[in-house]
């Protein structure tokens, strides 16, 4: 059977295939080292207890500015643009002068 498009390949060149030969692949975790100790549920419960009771809620003291600011502290006002007035656009149309009565009986 030949693999190749085009390739001619004669009989006499073709080696006969051997089998793969499987290797193991080089794991760590053999090697590896664990902790022997494993902490039961009532160790850990009892560590979480010990960090709960040592923890120490530090409230910042309010910032009076933010009730007599209206809520607003740090926002920066923006001043108020004029409104934009609506105009007719400048078209040819306009600039053209009128023709009048006279104009066509003249035609």
């Amino acid at each position: 059977m030949n693999h190749y498009a085009g390739a001619s390949v004669s009989k006499e060149t073709v080696m006969p295939q051997e089998l793969t030969k499987p290797k193991t692949p080089k794991l760590v975790a053999k090697t590896r080292s664990r902790p022997v100790h494993v902490e039961s549920v009532m160790e850990k419960e009892e560590k979480e207890a010990e960090e709960v009771e040592s923890y120490q809620f530090k409230a910042k003291p309010f910032n009076r500015n933010i009730i007599v600011m209206g809520g607003l502290l740090g926002v920066p006002k923006v001043e108020m643009r004029s409104l934009t007035r609506a105009m007719s656009p400048a078209l040819a149309a306009d600039t053209k002068p009128k023709k009048t009565e006279e104009d066509h009986s003249m035609l």
